[in-house]
């Protein structure tokens, strides 16, 4: 899971979908290379499964994103949800919005 704050909130973005992919592609390499450079197919469709979750914050907003590899190096980005975060009592009910996002992204 990677966190970023934003300044600039589509370079922000775009920065932390670099980085879940960059922690994507290290961790396939860890395990590439602890099996001695080669993976069994089991092994291979379970990095596809692998799923990177990401929150960007700015202020009092969050945005949940997700990166999905596809194959042949190629990324999917898909925004999950957007949500500003609760300043006073009446928003309290987002908290559980934020909290059930969370979770999701656990599950997946």
């Amino acid at each position: 899971m990677c966190e970023s704050k934003i300044d600039d909130d589509m370079k922000d973005t775009l920065k932390t979908q670099k980085t879940l992919r960059d922690m994507h592609k290290s961790l396939v390499k860890v395990i590439v290379a602890e099996s001695g450079g080669s993976l069994s197919k089991q092994v291979l469709r379970a990095c596809t499964k692998l799923h990177m979750p990401g929150f960007v914050s700015k202020s009092f907003f969050i945005r949940a994103i997700l990166i999905v590899y596809v194959g042949c190096n190629f990324y999917l980005s898909f925004e999950l949800a957007k949500f500003n975060i609760p300043t006073n009592y009446d928003e309290l009910g987002e908290t559980i919005k934020i909290a059930r996002v969370m979770l999701q992204i656990k599950v997946v």
